[in-house]
C-alpha cells in the first residue's frame, strides 16, 4: 500500500544551535522509503520525525494528510520502520 509523505522546510534543532535536520524538503509516493546519506547528515532525525518520535523544531510535514508527531497511534497504525540500530530496551 502506498502513502505520501510531504515535508516543507522541516527542521531539527538540539539545544538551539546544533541542527540535525535543516530545511528538508520532500514530496514523494511510495510503497516504501529508504533514507540514504554519510553519518551525520540527519537521516535518523527524519525518520524519527516521521514516526512521531520527534516533533520539529519548524516546518511541516505530512504523512497521509496527518502529522505523525500529532497524531502519534496513527502513525504508528499506518506503516512500519526499520533503523540500522534498534534500541529495544
Amino acid at each position: 500500500m502506498a502513502f505520501s509523505v510531504r515535508a516543507r522546510r522541516l527542521t531539527k534543532s538540539f539545544d538551539g544551535k546544533r541542527k540535525a535536520l535543516d530545511s528538508l524538503d520532500i514530496d514523494v509516493t511510495a510503497e516504501r522509503l529508504c533514507f540514504l546519506g554519510h553519518n551525520g547528515s540527519g537521516k535518523t532525525t527524519a525518520l524519527s520525525i516521521i514516526a512521531g518520535l520527534l516533533r520539529p523544531t519548524s516546518g511541516s510535514l505530512e504523512i497521509n494528510g496527518f502529522e505523525p508527531y500529532r497524531e502519534r497511534e496513527k502513525a504508528l497504525r499506518s506503516f512500519s520502520f526499520i533503523f540500522e540500530k534498534p534500541r529495544l530496551s
